[in-house]
């Protein structure tokens, strides 16, 4: 037992050590599309495959969840046009009646077929639209003091979410699949209690809810199309600032690069393996503050062959 604490304790304080040798620095890098297509090849057309009123016998819930559909769809293709390298269709009810498409029936023939009739490089398929409204919270009217005492007696509040979920199934003119994915948006709103009455236990209905039900279809369709573009984010990556590179830790903290690099480079020569890894690091992290990405990966890569760990997480990162 003893032995196990004093493990532990060894353990814990390696651990702050390595901690305490770092710093943070935030750094705003490019996070690249999940799929990168030539500018000559964005010609797409996306497919509205989901019928809600083949899965619902109610009308009212046939028609909210299909006007969902029709709102997701809408959302990615004025995301994709916004690039103007996009050329973007919606395919019509007699697409779907000709080949008699459905989800199970996507085939590489039929894909091919579409590709060569409408001439587009990729085809998009909404396959599956679900939601859910859920309630997360309530504010009890009795616990509420009025500005405006003469509106009256506060009454209960119910606060609820509503959850999109959306599949699509992205397919290039070989019929190849290219991308299948699920999309969830949420969009938070409130009822107060004249407005639900006697729902308050099984919640509101999907079918009262349009207002929602459009802004967070259109964050859906956006979102799945988002996936296609560049997008800019901040990451925070640990520097070493104790020892010999101390000194330029202070430059890198203001974001000094020139006088950071000056102090770095001849460390990343040091006799030291450890010094001459943390230095080349250090080099890597502010390459990519910067932008340079490829003198980044160089960097990094001179840092992990020589066993730093922090390297080898950059590394993955960059990749």
């Amino acid at each position: 037992m003893k032995m196990k604490i004093g493990l532990s304790f060894v353990t814990f304080c390696l651990l702050a050590v390595s901690t305490s040798c770092t710093k943070q620095l935030f750094v705003k890098v490019e996070q690249p599309p999940a799929h990168a297509f030539p500018k000559q090849d964005r010609h797409l057309l996306i497919v509205p495959l989901y019928q809600a009123a083949s899965l619902y016998k109610k009308k009212e819930k046939a028609e909210v969840y299909q006007f969902a559909a029709q709102e997701a769809i809408a959302g990615a293709t004025t995301f994709f046009r916004k690039d103007s390298s996009y050329h973007v269709q919606v395919a019509d009810s007699q697409l779907l009646n000709r080949f008699n498409l459905r989800p199970q029936r996507i085939s590489a023939s039929y894909v091919q077929q579409i590709c060569q009739e409408r001439k587009v490089s990729q085809v998009l398929f909404l396959q599956e639209v679900t939601a859910d409204i859920q309630r997360s919270d309530v504010t009890l009217g009795n616990l509420l003091r009025s500005p405006l005492p003469s509106l009256g007696p506060q009454t209960n509040t119910w606060h609820y979410s509503l959850l999109l979920t959306t599949q699509w199934a992205l397919y290039d003119q070989t019929g190849a699949l290219l991308d299948s994915t699920h999309v969830t948006a949420r969009k938070p709103y409130v009822f107060n209690e004249k407005m639900t009455k006697e729902m308050t236990l099984v919640g509101p209905a999907l079918e009262n809810s349009l207002e929602t039900v459009h802004s967070v279809a259109l964050a859906n369709g956006q979102a799945y199309a988002q996936r296609f573009f560049p997008k800019a984010i901040v990451v925070h990556r640990p520097y070493y600032r104790t020892g010999a590179l101390a000194p330029a830790a202070e430059w890198i903290e203001i974001r000094n690069w020139k006088e950071a690099a000056e102090l770095l480079l001849p460390l990343a020569q040091d006799a030291s393996p450890s010094t001459a890894a943390k230095a080349a690091y250090n080099l890597a992290l502010m390459s990519e503050a910067q932008g340079n990405l490829e003198e980044a990966k160089q960097w990094a890569q001179l840092a992990a062959s020589a066993g730093n760990r922090l390297a080898r997480k950059m590394l993955s990162d960059l990749k």
